[in-house]
């Protein structure tokens, strides 16, 4: 691990009777490609947007453009979210167990997920490469009831030796 403040906070996470498989950190980039979804329809929203005050401000009603600022600056925090999640990314630390697989997050504050054996849905590596280079995903994000969700499934995205880290998940949810 290169970020010590995740490496660290991973190793207070582990409980006494707890054995560390594995660990790691994300490619911030892999990380950040999983929120692209985000990004391409915050460049449609921004540019909507910008359309929508462009058209109110030919009113002769000068507040009405007035409603369009909000607008363009959702749009810009959409398009700005997969760089904000490279960052992130940068500070995230993966571990995994012979109990659980955590997820530790030390940017912008500490946040820890833990999953269980019990807690993990299907488990599925996307994009192996030929150096065993890719993710797994082990937990769906709990939608609040929407029908759809923009944000990516819980996993560890862009890990060396993704087949060896699958085997250990699904060892671990055989064994929940």
């Amino acid at each position: 691990m290169t970020n010590t403040a995740s490496s660290f906070a991973v190793t207070n996470e582990l409980k006494d009777d707890e054995k560390l498989i594995w660990h790691g950190q994300p490619a911030p980039g892999a990380w950040a490609s999983a929120w692209i979804g985000v990004g391409i329809f915050g460049i449609i929203f921004f540019l909507f947007s910008i359309y929508f005050l462009q058209a109110a401000m030919k009113s002769p009603d000068t507040m009405t453009a007035w409603y369009g600022y909000p607008f363009i600056g959702i749009g810009v925090v959409l398009v700005l979210t997969p760089l904000w999640q490279f960052i992130v990314g940068k500070n995230t630390a993966y571990a995994l167990t012979d109990k659980r697989a955590i997820v530790v997050r030390t940017f912008p504050g500490l946040s820890v997920r833990s999953f269980s054996g019990s807690d993990m849905d299907e488990i599925e590596s996307k994009g192996v490469s030929d150096n065993g280079y890719g993710t797994v995903t082990f937990a769906r994000r709990k939608s609040g009831g929407r029908k759809s969700d923009f944000r990516p499934d819980w996993g560890f995205y862009g890990i060396d030796d993704v087949k060896d880290v699958e085997a250990q998940l699904l060892k671990l949810k055989d064994a929940a």
